[in-house]
């Protein structure tokens, strides 16, 4: 799947390289496309990964942990694409206010666990 995803990311950074001498919007357009069909190369992946959690029972003990975990990776993923996109379309100051929030966002989910933790660690100490 990689190899796929990598062939395709080189055309079309190829196909936008070509446009944008040509014409700029054209440039813009072709990389969404390829973004997108990258995506849809991922989500075939993706669903294999989210076949597995979905198996997690979330009443378990540590299962809301897990979800919590799930949660956090998904912030992280997301926000580094989006903040790539904003990249690349060189609004590069509102990547970085992306960046930011997700690692707010990433930093208040992760409370819960670090609770649990400590609390963990003080009941072993009793």
């Amino acid at each position: 799947m990689i190899g796929k995803v990598i062939t395709l990311a080189f055309i079309g950074m190829f196909a936008v390289g070509a446009l944008r001498q040509i014409k700029a919007e054209l440039a813009i357009f072709a990389a969404l496309v390829t973004g997108g069909f990258i995506l849809l190369l991922i989500l075939e992946e993706l669903s294999s990964i989210i076949s597995v959690f979905s198996t997690l029972n979330v009443t378990s003990v540590g299962g809301e942990l897990t979800i919590n975990i799930i949660k956090i990776i998904g912030i992280g993923y997301i926000t580094e694409y989006s903040a790539s996109i904003c990249d690349d379309y060189g609004t590069r100051s509102l990547a970085k206010k992306i960046q930011l929030a997700g690692k707010i966002s990433i930093f208040g989910m992760s409370m819960p666990i670090l609770l649990n933790i400590m609390t963990m660690v003080a009941n072993f100490a009793k």
